[in-house]
């Protein structure tokens, strides 16, 4: 999985909703797939404080190679 820049506020959070962008939280099973962050930002501020801790970052796709 490839991850971007990491995400620390909830401010770049809501910027990453507003471009359509989805996040993710390596090593943590049911987050380590990739979420809209219009998904994300919604949850409780608890378990998005807790995300930001382990390490939430921007999906980037893999580039394929030719």
């Amino acid at each position: 999985m490839a991850k971007g820049k990491r995400i620390r506020h909830l401010c770049d959070l809501q910027e990453l909703s507003f471009e359509r962008r989805s996040v993710v939280v390596p090593g943590v099973p049911p987050w380590e797939k990739p979420r809209p962050a219009t998904f994300m930002i919604g949850m409780p501020g608890r378990t998005i404080l807790g995300l930001f801790q382990i390490g939430m970052y921007v999906y980037k796709k893999k580039e394929k190679k030719a």
